[in-house]
């Protein structure tokens, strides 16, 4: 489910900028993750849609944060092995 409105027809609301989010329930656990597909790896879960969203925000605070730092980082492939 891509987000881009409210329940009140407005946007979420963001410090930095609007970005675009997608919202996917999660069947395994329950509640919802979530992530910004304009900001790889950045990504979040809780147990409801606003709270996903409060959760996300934040996310992308972060990650706006640790970019404009100029740092590179890079994901350990052997991590995931």
């Amino acid at each position: 489910m891509l987000l881009g409105l409210s329940k009140t027809n407005k946007p979420p609301a963001c410090t930095h900028c609007c970005h675009s989010v997608v919202l996917h329930p999660d069947t395994e656990d329950g509640g919802y993750k979530i992530e910004c597909p304009a900001l790889p790896g950045c990504a979040s879960q809780d147990d409801t849609i606003e709270e996903a969203l409060e959760m996300i925000e934040d996310a992308i605070e972060g990650h706006i944060e640790v970019a404009e730092t100029g740092k590179v980082f890079r994901k350990d492939e052997s991590a995931f092995q």
